[in-house]
This record gives C-alpha cells, structure tokens and sequence, in this order.
C-alpha cells in the first residue's frame, strides 16, 4: 500500500513537471517598414519563439497546418502577447494581411526544445510617412508620422523598443535622408547618411526626439510626362476623346508641316 502511494505521488509529480515543461516563450521581435515613394509600407514582422515540450511541438504543428489561424487565434494558442501588430491601426490600418508560420528548427530531442518564427505581412493602407511638394525644384519631401508606431511608451511619452526587439525602416532606392535622430544602429556617423537606404534601431532603446526626413528629386523627363498625363486627363474630362484626337492629330500635323519646311529650307540652301 505504502509503494502504491509513492508510486502515485511520483507519477503525479512527473505529470507536474511534464505540464510545466510544455511552454512556448517569446525570445524576440524585428519589424522591417519597406517604404515606397507614396509614403506607405509593406510592414514584415517577424516574431521568434521558443519551443518546450513535445505537447508544445503537437500544439504548434497542428497549428502550423490549420488555414483559419489569425494573428489573434496564434496569440491564444502559444500565449505570446508580441504576436500583434506594431503599427497603429488607428492611424495606418493594416491591409492584406498574411501569416507564415515557419517549420520548427534547432530543436533538442532529449531536452524537448525548438525554436520556430511567425512572420506577419501586411500594407498600410495610409502613409507612414506625410508628404509635401516643391513643383519648382521637382522635389517631395517625406516626414516620419511618430503616431503610426506601437511599441512600449517611455513615461516621457516618446516611442520605446523593448530588449530583444528591432525596427527596421528601408526607405526608396531614390530617397536621400536629410534628417534623422537619434542615429540608427547600423550607421556609422552623419556622414554615411545619404548613401544608405536601411537604417535599424535596436532595443532595449527610446527614440526620445525620434526625426526622420528624407526626399526624392524627380527628374525633368518624369515632370513634362507627367504634366502632358494631366493635360491628357483634363481634356478628356471637359471635351471627351474627340476633341483629344483632333488635338494630337493637329499636334502631329504642325510636326510635320515644321519637318518639311525645314527639309525645304535645306534643299533651298
């Protein structure tokens, strides 16, 4: 009866240590903004965990293999509150979105333990950067929105990215940053701002101030294309494509006429 008992008890401790065991926990976070020239972003979050337990493991792959999971669906299952967005849907509501649970890897089979990645893709339907124009010198210039981001707060109500946590701003292949504090991680000195298009700041970290500034210069070729695109537009909205042809045929007829009067003046030479 004795035995009985502590075999009993030694079992239950077991089930204990093995419920115990069984655990997802969050190890880190990166956020990557790819900007693009109209000021919006495709936004990857990607989201490491770590695996412990083999129940754990079952839990996560039948997961992985289920097509109805939503963010919130993942959150509830591993217990991880970081599975969210980090840009503010008030301000920039996420569009299209996809999430690509990754296969679980580096894994331990005699201690039970791997490590897997979600990653979460969305657009921003909004501007994470506000925009204004100088027509004259062919130039837009970009201006960080700091309401767009959501990660922890400083009691002085400037942005703070937690430990373990990354955000990555990839500005346009065109885009030359004019202001940006406080300084990325990834870049050296103020110098080596303008030849660089990716700019990374890592936690434990407030951007007490944060600025970032950047523009684009369009070229003279894309202004005049522009500009006969919306010449093109006002005529077909006021006068309709009749009119629009007997101008382009009118337009082609004087190139003509001027081709062969010079033609003429060459042979009269």
């Amino acid at each position: 009866m004795v035995f009985r008992k502590i075999a009993l008890g030694f079992i239950a401790v077991m089930m204990l240590v093995n419920i115990a065991s069984s655990a997802f926990f969050w190890t880190s976070t990166n956020v990557n903004i790819d900007v693009g020239e109209n000021g919006k972003a495709k936004v990857t979050e990607d989201i490491n965990i770590f695996i412990q337990g083999n129940e754990s493991l079952d839990t996560y792959e039948k997961a992985k293999r289920s097509l109805d999971m939503t963010m919130d669906k993942w959150r509830a299952q591993v217990g991880i509150n970081d599975i969210r967005f980090h840009t503010n849907a008030k301000t920039v509501s996420p569009q299209n979105i996809k999430i690509f649970p990754s296969k679980a890897g580096n894994c331990d089979v005699l201690r039970g333990t791997c490590e897997a990645k979600i990653t979460i893709e969305y657009d921003t339907n909004e501007p994470i950067f506000n925009i204004s124009t100088n027509k004259t010198a062919r130039t837009r210039f970009y201006k960080i929105n700091r309401d767009v981001f959501l990660f922890d707060s400083a009691q002085s109500g400037e942005i703070a990215i937690p430990v373990q946590t990354s955000l990555t701003i990839v500005i346009p292949t065109r885009g030359v940053v004019t202001k940006i504090f406080p300084l990325p991680d990834n870049v050296a000195d103020q110098a080596s701002l303008n030849k660089q298009k990716e700019f990374k700041w890592l936690g434990s970290t407030i951007l007490s101030g944060f600025e970032f500034q950047f523009e684009i210069v369009d070229s003279m070729e894309k202004e005049v294309t522009e500009f006969f695109a919306g010449w093109v537009e006002k005529i077909k909205e006021n006068w309709g494509y009749f009119v629009l042809a007997f101008v382009a045929g009118a337009a082609l007829y004087a190139l003509y006429m001027l081709g062969v009067n010079t033609k003429k003046q060459k042979q009269g030479k």
